[in-house]
């Protein structure tokens, strides 16, 4: 049980702790796996961390799983993190393990996000933001398209196997603190 509020409390962490790095959005949810682009908590200017929450079959036993990058500070290394944590939940090496932590077992789960009044599931914070870069000049290098909308919430729903001190099924709302009335 310590497990899984240690889990939590780093679920939230990492969400109120999400940047937007032009192009990427600070959250990508692909239906198996959550990234998040987040501040690194050490000293200021060290760099920033990948993140990804994912479920994943260990020993027949569903877990799940976070994963970190070691801080990061250009943008070809976020990309090639990206790349990393998305093999890390699809089928990891010794390497990619080691940058592992198992939380809890969970039968399942889910991710909602919410956006202008709605939950949806397996969106990505772009892809409700229309482009607005605009088109290059001939010969000119395209510019960095502004970075994605951020969600205003989202929604972890757990599944935890019966039997277990906690069965059933857990959710974790997290909202974005810079929301003001009305929303």
């Amino acid at each position: 049980m310590l497990t899984l509020q240690a889990g939590l409390a780093q679920w939230a962490a990492d969400l109120d702790a999400q940047v937007a790095l032009a192009p990427n959005p600070a959250l990508d949810w692909d239906g198996n796996t959550l990234h998040i682009t987040r501040y690194s908590t050490q000293a200021p200017g060290a760099g920033l961390l990948l993140v990804a929450w994912t479920v994943r079959s260990d020993k027949g036993v569903n877990q799940w799983l976070r994963w970190q990058s070691p801080p990061l500070t250009t943008r070809a290394a976020l990309q090639v993190a990206r790349t990393q944590a998305s093999q890390w939940a699809r089928n990891p090496g010794d390497v990619q393990r080691q940058f592992e932590v198992a939380i809890t077992p969970v039968e399942q789960w889910s991710v909602l996000t919410h956006r202008n009044g709605a939950w949806s599931v397996g969106a990505t914070a772009d892809s409700a933001t229309p482009s607005t870069a605009p088109t290059p000049a001939s010969g000119a290098s395209a510019p960095i398209p502004p970075a994605p909308a951020p969600f205003d919430a989202v929604r972890l729903v757990l599944t935890l196997p019966p039997g277990s001190a906690l069965g059933g099924t857990l959710t974790r709302d997290w909202m974005r603190g810079t929301l003001g009335p009305g929303r």
